[in-house]
């Protein structure tokens, strides 16, 4: 299942695979509280300010960072994950994650 965030003229979707994004911030150790937020509610759909957004946006620009700093940690947190998901997703490309990330930047800052 893929969840929609959207702003006022960007959107972008994350997807089951795409959700490695939430294990590589547990990996890295990496304070977010909003992305935390993000994932707690992920099938609730949450909802953020735009003061939020923006701080969303600083956490995942941290998040991006990480990720671009050690490239390593997505397949880490793939193959922490159950036999059931890595048979349906396979391991991240070479900066998937990081493209994706900047996708969800653009949407918070739109915002």
């Amino acid at each position: 299942m893929a969840f929609e965030l959207v702003g006022p003229t960007e959107q972008a979707s994350i997807s089951l695979c795409d959700e490695l994004l939430f294990d590589v911030v547990g990996l890295s150790a990496l304070r977010g509280p909003l992305i935390a937020r993000l994932w707690k509610e992920f099938y609730d759909g949450p909802s953020f300010t735009p003061e939020e957004a923006r701080g969303l946006a600083d956490e995942l620009k941290a998040l991006l960072e990480v990720l671009r700093s050690k490239p390593e940690l997505p397949l880490a947190a793939w193959n922490a994950r159950p036999p059931a998901y890595r048979s349906h997703c396979e391991p991240p490309r070479p900066g998937d994650l990081a493209r994706k990330c900047g996708e969800l930047i653009a949407v918070c800052e739109g915002a």
